[in-house]
């Protein structure tokens, strides 16, 4: 019988959050991507009726070795000048990460690019 958590279980796992690496030669190398928080996944939803929903999941998504976010919100206009393929790859990568990636969310999200 598995373990009934309790709110100090939940909270005291609130920094365990996975990642992944995302080979992207388009870019030059590796990213290494987290999961979302829930908040962060409500802003990337918003993002995605916006049509900005590709470049903020990489922003939202991409760490540091350290668990640091690599981008702030001012390298939004310069992010979205790198390759559409470099940037989707990422895309489906934090998708699968985050459980979104079934094949009717990874659709609806790749029309909001």
């Amino acid at each position: 019988m598995k373990k009934m958590l309790t709110a100090r279980d939940v909270l005291a796992n609130l920094k365990a959050v996975r990642t992944a690496e995302v080979d992207v030669p388009e870019l030059g190398g590796i990213i290494r991507i987290r999961e979302l928080t829930a908040l962060e996944a409500r802003e990337f939803s918003e993002e995605s009726k916006k049509n900005t929903g590709s470049i903020k999941l990489l922003m939202m998504s991409a760490v540091d070795d350290e668990g640091h976010q690599l981008f702030v919100e001012s390298d939004f206009e310069e992010l979205s000048k790198i390759g559409m393929s470099a940037v989707m790859k990422v895309q489906k990568a934090a998708l699968k990460l985050n459980g979104l990636a079934d094949d009717d969310r990874e659709v609806e999200a790749t029309k909001n690019v």
